[in-house]
């Protein structure tokens, strides 16, 4: 069912009758109903033109709305809306499918919190959804989805999935981000491994990504990545086994791995061979629109040599003081390193929340060595070397001796060309991690232990600063920066275990 028509020109906020109606045979709004835009407006404070789409949701009622009972409070939140009760959400057609949010009403609920859990796959051919599934307007049937390529929702049957992103230890190379998910699919409606059918259901090769809406429509990305295998048991009906379909997703950044043959490249700065490598390595989701950060001159090859793009694009990357990952959009991702401390995200404690403060299953505070570095050595490949070197922290060398192997240092045959660059990357680390020896390390959250962590874990991404006070048996508090992160999420619940590097001399 098409999404109907609807001028936006016509819009006036106190006038409920110009704006779009009930879709009939409903009288009432339902959710997931949707109308095309047939010209440039303003809706709701949104600016939209031909071919978006307008869907209305319910409008959450704040505290002194109305009257006891009036409006969202005492009304169904399911559907059955009058206009005093709901709003309307711009869906714009323009956006690039990597930055497309999901329909508003895709997925599931998550739980009783107002929130929706939405998995969804890029593909071509029918969608997973038929007549009669879901909401009125989900899926295709009035949702203004076609058969043709784009984003269709697979949320439905999921048992598990599990995230994991970033490093345990703060390491300038990034591991690639993992996505594994578990679907009850005893009707094979989302997963088919076998033709014909799988010409159209999401198969390997097709991205895939988890993303959350909030009660207040607003879209979190989680995790983007392209299918590698799809685990699918040999289940009978006879057997009486649940038919459990495992699917195993990485990073975009997975492409990369392949082999650059004489690879040469003359002098230039690090941003243009950067941009080469993506270029040469084959990146094919969207169009990268990456923000470099200050660029550093790069020697040239000496000679043509056989690398592998990734190893490449990272050697780059810390040759520039850069490191390099994708974001929660899927998209490639160059920030300084280390990880610069920003402003604090949450305040972590572990059994007297106050506030905002909330609440951690398990806090480890951990003495050891293993991100200390008190000796920081880096060269290049030219023949002599150009060798940068930190100045030793005398108070760590004198406490815990010398040390100079953590976090992939010394870091040798680098490209940068200057002493100066490379003087000021080790520089860099040995303030960093010159002193640094107690850890939050991990630190778990459980929403169901403090449904405060939420809206926390729906945006937590690597270089997030958490401040983590631990009150027994006395009060000690860490500035830590998260470095990685595994999330286990379930149809109402999110387990995080969060890696962090301190940024607190500790010696």
């Amino acid at each position: 069912m098409a999404a109907p028509p609807y001028d936006p020109a016509g819009w006036v906020d106190s006038d409920p009758s110009t704006w779009p109606q009930p879709i009939p045979p409903a009288t009432l709004y339902q959710p997931g109903m949707a109308w095309t835009m047939t010209g440039p407006g303003v809706v709701d404070g949104q600016a939209v033109a031909a071919g978006d789409l307008l869907y209305v949701v319910h409008r959450g009622r704040r505290y002194g709305d109305g009257t006891y009972g009036s409006g969202a409070y005492g009304s169904n939140p399911d559907g059955d809306w009058t206009d005093a009760d709901v709003r309307f959400i711009a869906w714009y057609t323009s956006v690039p499918p990597p930055d497309q949010p999901p329909f508003p009403y895709s997925g599931c609920r998550f739980g009783d919190t107002g929130w929706w859990v939405i998995v969804d796959c890029y593909f071509g051919g029918s969608p997973s959804r038929r007549y009669g599934d879901g909401t009125y307007g989900s899926g295709v049937y009035g949702g203004g989805q076609t058969a043709d390529t784009g984003w269709f929702d697979v949320t439905a049957g999921f048992t598990e999935l599990t995230i994991s992103r970033g490093s345990a230890d703060g390491n300038a190379t990034i591991d690639v981000l993992e996505i594994d998910g578990t679907w009850y699919d005893p009707d094979f409606d989302k997963w088919v491994t076998t033709p014909p059918e799988s010409w159209s259901h999401p198969f390997v090769g097709v991205p895939i990504r988890v993303s959350f809406y909030d009660p207040e429509w607003v879209w979190h990305p989680r995790a983007v990545g392209s299918i590698e295998q799809i685990i699918d048991p040999t289940v009978t009906p006879a057997s009486g086994e649940p038919r459990l379909v495992s699917v195993q997703a990485f990073g975009n950044v997975m492409d990369l791995t392949r082999t650059l043959v004489q690879w040469q490249r003359p002098a230039e700065l690090a941003s243009a061979r950067f941009a080469a490598l993506i270029a040469a390595g084959g990146w094919r989701y969207g169009t990268p629109a990456l923000v470099y950060p200050p660029d550093v001159a790069l020697h040239a090859d000496r000679t043509p040599r056989d690398v592998t793009a990734r190893n490449e694009l990272d050697r780059t990357a810390l040759s520039a003081g850069w490191t390099f990952d994708t974001d929660r959009r899927g998209s490639p991702r160059l920030r300084s390193w280390p990880l610069e401390l920003g402003p604090v995200a949450a305040s972590v404690v572990d059994c007297e929340a106050d506030g905002d403060d909330l609440t951690a299953t398990v806090i480890v505070f951990t003495g050891d060595e293993s991100q200390l570095l008190n000796d920081v050595i880096a060269t290049n490949d030219l023949d002599p070397p150009t060798v940068a070197r930190a100045a030793p922290d005398a108070t760590s060398v004198a406490i815990y001796g010398v040390r100079d192997n953590s976090l992939g240092f010394p870091a040798t045959g680098l490209a940068f060309a200057n002493l100066t660059d490379g003087q000021a990357l080790v520089d860099r680390v040995a303030a960093r991690y010159g002193r640094i020896v107690t850890h939050v390390e991990p630190l778990a959250a459980d929403t169901y232990v403090d449904v405060g962590w939420l809206p926390v874990l729906a945006d937590v991404d690597t270089g997030e600063h958490l401040a983590v006070t631990r009150h027994h048996p006395s009060t000690f508090t860490l500035d830590a920066l998260v470095v990685g992160v595994v999330e286990r999420i379930t149809p109402d619940r999110i387990e995080a275990v969060l890696s962090t590097t301190t940024t607190t001399p500790t010696t």
